[in-house]
């Protein structure tokens, strides 16, 4: 749920980017200075951290935050180039259709997300394609390599009493 608001939120404020330094590359991927502070903004705003109240937990927030795209980039990565890791076109379709629903039930209707987002409905779908398809990828990759694992009583008893 939590993915489906920071995509919205995260296009909502492209407009005021604060930057377009680069912060890190991952692979082919660029963070750039503007990215990373839309997403900054989104979490520090769901999560109560206002920086000129809590200063520190607003760093340690930032932190996080960066660490956290970096890590989604570097699954990308290993993602598109685990060539036994298929997402077909109509897996990505049938979820930005879902996606697309939930945001209409969510603001009322189609012309209010139309206005909100400042398109038609079909340009929301096509910007949503290219993230849908990269959360499919790394949600498969991270499914196959943990799918070998299983975690039964003893090792979590051997976890927490070691």
């Amino acid at each position: 749920m939590v993915f489906v608001f920071v995509f919205v939120f995260t296009f909502l404020f492209a407009e005021k980017q604060l930057g377009d330094g680069v912060l890190a590359v991952v692979g082919d991927e660029i963070i750039t200075q503007g990215d990373f502070f839309q997403q900054l903004s989104l979490v520090a705003e769901q999560k109560g951290v206002d920086p000129s109240l809590t200063p520190k937990k607003y760093e340690a927030l930032a932190d996080r935050v960066l660490l956290n795209i970096i890590d989604q980039y570097v699954l990308l990565d290993f993602a598109v180039k685990d060539s036994t890791i298929i997402v077909s076109d109509l897996e990505v379709k049938k979820q930005v259709e879902q996606q697309v629903s939930y945001f209409i039930d969510r603001v009322g209707s189609v012309e209010e997300l139309e206005t909100i987002f400042n398109m038609s409905l079909q340009q929301i779908k096509e910007y949503y394609w290219e993230e849908v398809y990269r959360s499919l990828l790394i949600d498969r990759f991270k499914y196959s390599f943990l799918s070998g694992f299983s975690v039964g009583k003893k090792e979590v008893e051997d976890f927490f009493f070691a």
